[in-house]
Order: structure tokens, then C-alpha cells, then sequence
């Protein structure tokens, strides 16, 4: 028996609301920038250093343009 594809298999798109969730779950910036802190979290305090920051710093490194001290 060959597998075959129908040609809605291949030209469906999911609904409209799930590619908009999966959109806000993957691409909004508030999202990747809690990627980048989960990120920054997981270093070393070394792998920190190296990069001139110290825990206390990670919020405000991925903030920097959001907030003015």
C-alpha cells in the first residue's frame, strides 16, 4: 500500500486562533525576552562575569531600552 497525501493534507492551515497563540507563544517580544532571561538564569555566575553581569543584573540587561534609571 504507497502513502499517499490528499491535497487538503497538504494545503490545510490551522484555524486561525491557534496560529495566533502559537505566534504569542514563539514570537512576541515579551516572550522572547522572558526566553532571554530564562536563558541569562541558567549561566554560571563565571559565564555572568564574562559577560560583565551579575544575576542582579539580568532584568535590567533584557529591559534596558524599556526602563530609564
Amino acid at each position: 500500500m504507497a502513502a499517499t497525501t490528499t491535497y487538503f493534507e497538504t494545503t490545510h492551515k490551522a484555524p486561525i486562533w491557534e496560529r495566533f497563540w502559537t505566534w504569542m507563544f514563539t514570537n512576541h517580544p515579551m516572550q522572547r525576552r522572558l526566553d532571554s532571561i530564562e536563558r541569562l538564569n541558567n549561566l554560571s555566575d563565571l559565564e555572568l562575569a564574562k559577560m560583565g553581569l551579575n544575576r542582579d543584573q539580568i532584568y535590567s540587561h533584557v529591559f534596558n531600552d524599556r526602563f530609564f534609571y
